[in-house]
């Protein structure tokens, strides 16, 4: 078990240190965050969302936040964020939230989506690994 957890700390100082060699993944990492932020703690917009998500059908969720000292963190919060973009979408247009946010169009959608698929295959091996030593 040992060993284990030393690949996931060596994985969480690599994939740490590519954000800061990787501006737009910062960038698209910021920004998302954002999103999470006004969503869990803004008791207002945390509604707004969570009826936004009732009202197109689904069972409301609440987004991820992402935790600086766990890579994966930042990898569940994308994906969550990608499975509520509809809902999320909506609440973007709310007055002040470009203010809040930042302008959040296609482009950084795309962003999301391959700063996404980039970190799932990080999580792939660790997985493996998971398997493995149980």
């Amino acid at each position: 078990m040992r060993q284990l957890g030393c690949f996931a700390h060596i994985l969480n100082l690599v994939i740490t240190d590519s954000y800061k060699e990787t501006p737009m993944l910062t960038d698209v990492k910021e920004q998302a965050s954002k999103i999470v932020t006004v969503t869990r703690e803004s008791h207002l917009l945390g509604d707004k969302f969570k009826k936004i998500q009732e009202i197109m059908g689904n069972k409301p969720k609440r987004s991820i936040n992402d935790v600086g000292t766990r890579w994966n963190s930042a990898f569940l919060m994308l994906e969550r964020l990608l499975k509520l973009k509809n809902a999320a979408c909506i609440l973007l247009e709310e007055p002040d939230m470009e203010a809040t946010v930042g302008h959040f169009g296609t482009e950084k959608w795309q962003a999301v989506k391959q700063a996404e698929d980039v970190l799932r295959l990080f999580l792939k091996p660790r997985l493996r690994s998971l398997e493995k030593s149980m």
